[in-house]
């Protein structure tokens, strides 16, 4: 019995082991610099007919104890390989001027952890689906799709199962993230209900950057408060918006019933602010509109995440779509066409669902996950006055008051941080949405100081 056993584990183990093999990338075509780490890329499919885009880096310090994070973009239809991984929070990261060149990255978030990005939801980047239904999702549906990537990369890595888990992302992402958390939350009872342990995921929490979570207090519907607040519009303006009983929800949650004074106000406000070239993503600087026509909406996100040069993300976007690189990034043959990091096609066809993830927070403060929102002061799509707002509602207790947090070898304000026991609220002062990826030794400072057990 106990050979038979034996064996069984060798044979599971020789399994994950190829498997593994299988995804290991050897090397970067036509980079000088090279992930110095172990690094794997490939495809999962998690259905009959969808598969998943994983790519994953060990920790710098100590991969086999060392926390693993997953990391996912947002929009919906915003590819993390290209954007998150070798623009943002990878050990790599693009140059900013317009050269699929990669540089290293001394801020890179597996200097202390594990590293794993995924291209999500089916469509988006290299994951790809073989019929027209793998091209449709809400946020339940996405959640369960990652969940099946996530049981299928503790296969080849049960290891790691053990290991301290968070979940992170950008803009959608703060539905996306905490979506799988919660989903892995209830499987985790679920096991533990049914004496299977050994399929326990060790959850820690979730980190938001600039991350959805209610869209009472976001754009729209919250783009006239903040332009007043910033000293774009008079005060007027929105005292029309309250007094007529004005509200513009995000991907029409709620039904339009507007008045014609509502809707006249409205897009007269737009008109003065982002039809003057303001970007909502970022109050600070100038919109980038490449030869002067309105890109979609997801292109301006893009544009500030790689400093107003959009050539940035089109370059990688270019150096990912060789044949070469797909072969060494383990892509699978299905994915013939370029690749893109947007999809505006799946961000048209998403279902938004109304509620958005607030709820989880609360379910989740009372089961003491960590949780912590990431957040640029001068992002006006997903706002701090919102975030201040749906908190407020929650009466949580304050357990560390409002408190600068100060680079001291710079003497540089960095933002300010607040808690309520296992929420901490982190800003970014001076930058917008895509705060989480710009701002590399700030925001790598927060995760690793919010990561640390």
């Amino acid at each position: 019995m106990a050979t038979t056993k034996l064996l069984a584990v060798l044979t599971i183990l020789g399994t994950t082991l190829a498997a593994r093999d299988k995804d290991l990338v050897t090397s970067l075509p036509n980079q000088a610099n090279q992930i110095k780490q172990k690094f794997w890329s490939g495809s999962y499919e998690i259905t009959t007919s969808k598969n998943i885009q994983y790519a994953f880096v060990e920790s710098k310090s100590n991969p086999a104890t060392d926390p693993l994070i997953v990391f996912l973009l947002g929009g919906p239809g915003v590819a993390s390989l290209s954007l998150g991984f070798f623009n943002g929070i990878g050990p790599l990261k693009a140059d900013s001027m317009g050269n699929a060149t990669f540089l290293d990255n001394p801020y890179s978030w597996n200097n202390k952890a594990n590293v794993m990005v995924i291209d999500n939801p089916c469509g988006v980047g290299y994951s790809i689906g073989e019929s027209p239904a793998d091209y449709l999702h809400n946020d339940q549906s996405v959640a369960e799709d990652l969940y099946l990537t996530m049981a299928r990369f503790y296969y080849d890595w049960p290891e790691l199962r053990g290991n301290p888990l968070y979940l992170s992302g950008i803009s959608y992402a703060g539905v996306y993230a905490p979506y799988l958390a919660y989903k892995i939350h209830i499987k985790n009872q679920e096991w533990k209900m049914n004496g299977v342990t050994s399929l326990v995921i060790n959850l820690k929490g979730f980190i938001t950057g600039n991350g959805a979570t209610d869209y009472e207090y976001e754009a729209p519907n919250s783009l006239i408060e903040d332009f007043v607040e910033f000293t774009l519009l008079p005060q007027s303006y929105l005292d029309g918006y309250i007094q007529n009983n004005c509200y513009f929800y995000w991907k029409n949650t709620r039904p339009d019933t507007n008045s014609t004074v509502c809707l006249d106000l409205y897009y007269k406000a737009m008109n003065l602010t982002k039809g003057a070239g303001i970007d909502t993503y970022d109050l600070m600087h100038p919109r980038y509109l490449p030869n002067k026509t309105e890109p979609h909406k997801l292109q301006y996100f893009l544009d500030k995440l790689s400093q107003g040069k959009a050539d940035t993300v089109l370059s990688v976007d270019e150096y990912l779509s060789l044949p070469e690189v797909k072969t060494a990034l383990h892509v699978n043959p299905l994915m013939k066409g370029p690749y893109s990091t947007v999809n505006n096609d799946i961000f048209k066809s998403y279902v938004v669902q109304r509620e958005a993830s607030n709820w989880i927070y609360d379910i989740f403060k009372q089961y003491e996950y960590k949780m912590m929102s990431i957040s640029g002061d001068v992002d006006a799509e997903v706002t701090l006055r919102g975030v201040w707002k749906w908190i407020r509602e929650r009466n949580w207790q304050v357990t560390k008051e409002w408190a600068a947090n100060v680079d001291e070898g710079e003497y540089r304000l960095v933002g300010y941080t607040q808690e309520w026991g296992n929420y901490t609220l982190a800003t970014i002062h001076g930058y917008g949405h895509g705060a989480i990826l710009e701002a590399g030794k700030d925001v790598t400072r927060l995760v690793e100081a919010f990561i640390k057990e």
